[in-house]
C-alpha cells in the first residue's frame, strides 16, 4: 500500500462529524495503479471510507491524478495518511 501524507484542517475551530471532502490528488508516476486497491485514508489508526476516482493517467497507465470523496469528522487538525 503506497503512503502519502498531507494535512485536514478544521476551518470552523469545532468539531464537526461528516463532513464531505473531495480533494484531487496528483501522484507520481509508476506508484499507483488503481486508488481503490493501492490507497487507503487511515486518521490516527483508523481507516475512513473513500472512494477514489481516476481523473488522468501518466503513459505508463498508473495514476496521474486521483480524486478522493471522504465523509471527515473534524475534531481538530489531523494528519491523515
Amino acid at each position: 500500500m503506497t503512503e502519502l501524507l498531507f494535512k485536514i484542517s478544521n476551518p470552523w475551530g469545532f468539531a464537526k462529524r461528516g463532513v464531505p471532502l473531495r480533494v484531487s490528488i496528483p501522484l507520481p508516476q509508476g506508484v499507483v495503479g488503481e486508488p481503490d486497491n493501492d490507497l487507503a485514508v487511515v486518521v490516527d489508526g483508523d481507516e475512513w471510507p473513500a472512494q477514489w476516482r481516476v481523473l488522468s493517467r501518466w503513459p505508463d497507465n498508473s495514476t496521474a491524478f486521483a480524486l478522493l470523496d471522504v465523509a471527515a469528522d473534524l475534531h481538530h487538525a489531523v494528519n491523515a495518511k
